[in-house]
């Protein structure tokens, strides 16, 4: 799933360690750091449409009317004034609730960046503050409502079986607003989803045109003549500044403000042949955004990735079945696919840090791979039909 530049390793890091928390049982656990790759300088995750196809062509101009005084990006509108909502990407935002006691309410706003793991905003899952260094989480549990629009939920409402967060935000030592929520059904295979994106040259932003879906909840601080209640998506664009903070993508302009209940809205970029998520809404001020390092990026591929097959079952035709041989492999591996769909199919190979290393057109119900380039681990395969995957499963490769 992760993709970089470079894929021969010279210069190694180490991604966040997360911080888990399971809501039905209310287990904490941890994911480790890991060693990764630190030379290229732009990383980024898969994306897909999902099966619901309806891909809408946003504007790689910026707006030129209803701007924010001294910034090339626009103020909130209704997203519906510009396209249909259930249409990709729009339908990757969410309307973020929160339950406490049962009670469901507005919480934030979200973005569906794998088919079961949404990007939201840390600080709306889990307090950070002087008074209380370890924090405490907001809720007993949470739900994504994808293209909740006027009230309404096209495509449902979906609860979260688990929240992964920065370690480095859980205990204090580094305020990193951007977090992942794993839902229980994988909802993206029908509605798609963006990619993570994060790189360290801020040239990359320059000229390009960024776009925004998200819930503003409550009257404008800035400006009381506006209001809102959280149950309407909203859509802005332009270009974005980042040098104004470290860490940070903002809107120029003096005037440019976020508004309570945007937070966890993801800054989309898109060249309308990819759909990147590169930082989530975080501070109202400058409308300042928590950019995803590297770091970060890294440690949420390998989760998004590790839980890529939980569930699939439940979105799958069960006559898509699949196994790997030889297993473990060191020169070449076959892929079988039982029932083969008749659909245009790859199969892609990805590695221990979700990157994919790997990739085959099917060709019929055996498809054989070349993996004597790839260093010894666990790998998985999926099965891609129609944008949607139909298989998966795991093989090792051992030492040549």
């Amino acid at each position: 799933m992760l993709i970089s530049t470079l894929t021969a390793p010279l210069a190694s890091g180490q991604s966040e360690e997360l911080l888990v928390r399971e809501f039905a049982t209310g287990i904490i656990d941890t994911v480790d750091a890991f060693t990764y790759d630190t030379v290229p300088t732009f990383y980024s995750t898969d994306w897909n449409t999902g099966s619901m196809g309806n891909v809408e062509l946003l504007s790689l101009v910026p707006p030129t009317t209803n701007l924010w005084a001294g910034a090339q990006f626009n103020k909130p509108t209704p997203a519906a004034d510009w396209f249909d909502v259930t249409t990709f990407p729009a339908r990757t935002a969410g309307h973020l609730f929160k339950y406490v006691d049962g009670v469901r309410s507005n919480q934030c706003s979200a973005n569906l960046v794998g088919r079961r793991h949404a990007l939201v905003a840390t600080h709306c899952l889990r307090s950070y503050g002087t008074w209380n260094i370890e924090g405490e989480w907001l809720a007993d549990s949470f739900s994504v409502a994808l293209a909740y629009d006027e009230g309404l939920e096209p495509l449902g409402n979906i609860v979260a079986q688990k929240a992964y967060i920065p370690m480095r935000y859980s205990n204090h030592t580094g305020y990193l607003d951007a977090a992942l929520l794993e839902l229980r059904e994988p909802v993206g295979d029908q509605t798609g989803w963006l990619g993570l994106a994060s790189t360290t040259d801020d040239t990359y932003f320059t000229d390009k045109v960024f776009h925004k879906f998200s819930y503003p909840g409550i009257t404008d601080p800035f400006d009381t003549t506006l209001h809102y209640n959280g149950d309407t998506m909203y859509y802005r664009f332009g270009y974005v500044d980042p040098t104004w903070s470290p860490g940070e993508l903002s809107v120029p302009g003096t005037e440019s403000h976020g508004v309570p209940g945007e937070s966890g809205s993801s800054l989309i970029y898109t060249d309308n042949a990819s759909f990147l998520a590169f930082a989530t809404s975080a501070w109202a001020t400058r409308d300042r955004h928590q950019r995803l390092s590297p770091e970060l990026l890294q440690a949420y591929a390998q989760v998004i990735v590790d839980n890529s097959t939980v569930g699939l079952d439940e979105h799958v035709n069960a006559e898509f079945r699949s196994y790997a041989y030889p297993n473990p492999a060191h020169h070449w591996v076959t892929v079988v696919l039982e029932n083969m769909p008749g659909q245009k199919a790859k199969v892609e190979i990805i590695d221990a840090q979700g990157r994919i290393v790997s990739h085959a057109v099917v060709g019929g119900r055996e498809t054989t791979i070349d993996v004597s380039a790839l260093e010894s681990g666990l790998y998985v395969y999926r099965l891609i039909a129609d944008g949607v995957m139909r298989a998966t499963g795991r093989f090792v490769v051992e030492g040549k």
